[in-house]
């Protein structure tokens, strides 16, 4: 199964995990809230995508989230390795998740490097 684009962020959209996590400042967190932080963390990601990431790995991360399209297929049409695909898209994440590590730190005083 293809990973999830915010697989890191499941605490930040799932409510079992986020009051888990800080229980102890919220005591009801409505679905609202997750929605609001869902959409959030959405932008911040297209942002980070625009502005972060080089149009060749750009196009390549487009095609396997948003297109489905698997590696190989990618490879293919762009006339690349499948190894080259791979570590584009691994750059990718890591970029993405570089960026928003801080944001979600300042922002929701969440600390990813903390284990749940």
């Amino acid at each position: 199964m293809k990973e999830n684009i915010f697989c890191f962020c499941d605490v930040l959209t799932d409510k079992a995990m986020f009051e888990k996590w800080q229980a102890s400042q919220y005591s009801t967190v409505d679905e609202a809230f997750f929605e609001r932080r869902k959409q959030t963390l959405h932008c911040l990601v297209r942002k980070v995508i625009k502005n972060e990431i080089c149009e060749k790995d750009r196009t390549i991360l487009e095609m396997y989230w948003y297109k489905g399209l698997t590696q190989r297929k990618i490879a293919s049409r762009l006339g690349l390795s499948r190894s080259y695909v791979n570590r584009s898209l691994k750059k990718s994440k890591e970029i993405i998740y570089q960026n928003l590590k801080y944001v979600m730190f300042v922002l929701y005083g969440l600390d990813f490097n903390k284990e749940i």
